[in-house]
């Protein structure tokens, strides 16, 4: 089920056995990103794939802002994630600044 927030006609999905979250999670408001964590913890329930990268981007937003809204290392997005997830397995590949997980989602109180 894809599931695009800022697409019209898309319904956030219910949870799901496994999940993947590719290159997005950097474009996100930095004041919202626990919001958005916390529902994907809601709707994994096995496992999830998520890709973050700690680079800028090359494009720019109208407003000026590089695309990559949250430009952090890795360590810092372990911490972050971390809070919802637990991590199963890690990578950092340094040469794409690409930080690759495979997670479980923590027992959270979502009311």
């Amino acid at each position: 089920t894809e599931y695009e927030p800022s697409r019209p006609n898309t319904v956030a999905p219910d949870p799901k056995p496994y999940v993947a979250c590719i290159d997005v999670l950097e474009h996100i408001e930095p004041g919202l990103l626990h919001n958005v964590l916390k529902d994907l913890a809601r709707v994994t329930v096995n496992r999830g794939y998520f890709t973050i990268s700690c680079r800028k981007a090359a494009k720019i937003l109208k407003d000026g802002r590089n695309a990559h809204l949250i430009v952090e290392n890795h360590q810092w997005w372990k911490d972050v994630m971390s809070q919802y997830f637990t991590i199963l397995e890690e990578e950092y590949e340094p040469s794409d600044m690409n930080f690759r997980i495979v997670v479980s989602p923590k027992e959270l109180n979502f009311v």
